[in-house]
């Protein structure tokens, strides 16, 4: 059995009909009925694509979200809780308690090309409406949310599994002054780090980003 397609070299819209003839080997003709060329199109495509399954590679722990741009450039979002980090400041190594934090990589041929940082407030999952803040410390740039790594290097991401533990090296690295601490209270980092000794983050001290967590990552948005 054979279906034989005839369309028109005046078709002007994908909504305008076909004609699909179905006849025997022979050519003799069994049926014949048209079918818009959109619905045709969905059908073929629907065909080629059955059986034909996709998945992702391997993730992070605490990835909530991943987008792939194509086979080699993907984006990550980590979830980092709220907790106390030792951090470096002006030649010493300090416990300060941070707010939750998201990570967000930009991966492309095995390559960290970005790295943006923002802060949420409270445990529920995050949603596209989820309220984000800006990193209360130095070393980001926070308008945008990148980090600044000076000269140190991300390694080479041969799978998205080594994101897990990526922050580290940003949080252990030393901070400077540079483009200054993002609170509400206007404190310098050196007075910020009086307070923040060995106590847990006030979330209050946060400073709002006013964006949603899609609008500042810009999420569904055409890149």
């Amino acid at each position: 059995m054979e279906f034989l397609i005839k369309i028109s070299d005046q078709l002007r819209s994908i909504q305008e009909h076909v004609q699909v003839v179905q006849q025997h080997e022979n050519g003799a003709e069994i049926d014949s009925y048209s079918l818009r060329f959109s619905d045709f199109i969905a059908a073929l495509t629907s065909s080629m694509e059955s059986g034909v399954s996709y998945e992702s590679p391997l993730l992070p722990k605490n990835c909530f979200k991943y987008i792939t741009r194509n086979h080699s450039r993907y984006e990550v979002f980590i979830d980092v809780s709220k907790q106390k980090w030792q951090i470096e400041f002006q030649g010493k190594r300090v416990m300060v308690g941070l707010p939750r934090m998201i990570f967000n990589y930009r991966i492309e041929s095995e390559r960290i090309v970005n790295v943006k940082v923002i802060c949420v407030k409270g445990t529920e999952s995050v949603q596209s409406e989820t309220e984000v803040f800006y990193f209360p410390l130095p070393n980001v740039y926070h308008s945008s949310g990148e980090i600044c790594m000076g000269t140190n290097v991300f390694p080479k991401v041969e799978c998205l599994t080594h994101l897990e533990t990526m922050h580290f090296l940003f949080l252990f690295a030393e901070f400077g002054t540079d483009y200054g601490t993002m609170t509400l209270t206007g404190k310098s980092m050196k007075e910020l780090i009086k307070d923040m000794e060995d106590k847990d983050f006030d979330d209050d001290w946060l400073v709002p980003s006013k964006a949603s967590f899609n609008d500042f990552f810009h999420i569904g948005y055409d890149k």
